[in-house]
């Protein structure tokens, strides 16, 4: 009984860690550039609650995501675990 319980604590401590975003998101990242005045421009990931530095591997790559700016998501979002950055494929040149 007691191993149950433990799990269904940390069950439930883990799934409470990530709430949905809700702020302003951009749909460019030239736009949240604009808009964030020179704050940095980060990629959240609103259905999870995460979001990633320009650089991690999750950047841009998460289907419902979009632009937001650090100081907006920092109040409920949190920073995600960094992902690899994807192999170059040749010929392919960094925009």
């Amino acid at each position: 009984m007691r191993p149950l319980l433990v799990l269904f604590l940390l069950t439930a401590s883990a799934t409470s860690l990530a709430a949905p975003y809700q702020g302003r998101l951009f749909d460019t990242e030239q736009k949240a550039q604009w808009g964030c005045s020179g704050d940095e421009v980060v990629w959240v990931d609103p259905p999870t609650g995460r979001w990633f530095r320009k650089g991690n591997g999750w950047y841009e790559d998460t289907e419902d995501g979009g632009y937001a700016c650090r100081r907006d998501v920092e109040g409920g979002a949190r920073p995600a675990a960094r992902k690899p950055p994807a192999p170059q494929q040749p010929g392919y040149e960094d925009e």
